[in-house]
């Protein structure tokens, strides 16, 4: 089903009434959103098709609903991180509804998922199996990783900590170099770091970053998190920002897929943090 499908949306949830919703249906590719063309997309299916989700499932009622977020919405710099933020606050919003019949609310933070679509360890495999130059924003950029394992497991795991409302953190353990990464890879495969010329070498091009990426992800301040009774899940303390004036902007510009009223809500992003 196309989160996007309002109708389908609705028949589907009538007629199976889940308890447990996780959401994780989103455009996640920082470049890609940065795009001026791309962000009314990036708008529509991140943050307009959560609200609109959130509606439906406040109509019918669930038990839980799981909000998959990321850590690129501490502070963010990029649309991307600037919408999954947004859903994160919509979340908030639903949540202190007088008439709210979801009844709990979990949303969960956490880094890149190594091997999954997108994320840079297939695209430096790609890279050195065809003997391309590897390309790398900068030889300072980290970013945290977890295997897909580690974040299903946790993610199951948050959602049984707390019969509240919360917001948790997975524990990323330490950043990890990029360019540490594509030198153990370029390794792996039987090469050394090069002009790329040679037979044996590969060479690494530093591209520089580019807009709404950061040198270091935030996992915010320490003052922030709490511990929980898992060591690899932190509750994070978070004061929501009044947002009434952006989501009233939502239906309409929903509705009518008025792009004049989803440029107003990009330019109210820009106050999200």
């Amino acid at each position: 089903c196309n989160l996007g499908d309002t109708n389908q949306l609705d028949n589907i949830i009538n007629l199976h009434k889940p308890k447990i919703i996780f959401h994780t249906a989103a455009y996640k590719h920082v470049n890609i959103l940065e795009s001026e063309s791309n962000y009314i997309s990036a708008i529509e299916n991140n943050i307009l098709n959560t609200y609109s989700f959130l509606n439906i499932l406040n109509k019918y009622g669930c038990d839980e609903f799981i909000f998959i977020s990321t850590d690129k919405a501490v502070n963010p710099s990029s649309l991307m991180g600037k919408t999954k933020r947004f859903g994160e606050i919509l979340c908030s919003y639903f949540e202190k509804l007088d008439d709210k019949k979801i009844k709990k609310f979990t949303t969960v933070r956490f880094g890149n998922v190594i091997s999954s679509a997108g994320s840079v360890i297939p695209l430096f495999i790609s890279q050195i199996k065809n003997r391309l130059p590897v390309t790398i924003t900068d030889p300072n950029v980290t970013r945290y990783f977890m295997t897909i394992e580690e974040a299903v497991g946790l993610i199951l795991q948050s959602t049984i900590l707390n019969e509240k409302s919360s917001k948790y953190m997975l524990k990323m353990g330490k950043p990890i170099k990029i360019e540490e990464i594509a030198k153990k890879l370029i390794k792996y495969y039987g090469f050394k770091v090069g002009n790329g010329l040679d037979d044996n070498t590969i060479k690494i091009d530093y591209v520089g970053l580019k807009k709404g990426e950061k040198l270091h992800e935030d996992l915010g301040n320490s003052s922030d998190f709490k511990f929980t009774n898992h060591p690899d899940i932190f509750l994070i303390e978070d004061d929501i920002m009044k947002i009434q004036n952006i989501i009233d902007e939502i239906p309409k510009s929903f509705k009518e897929n008025n792009k004049s009223n989803l440029k107003l809500i990009k330019n109210l992003l820009e106050n999200i943090n």
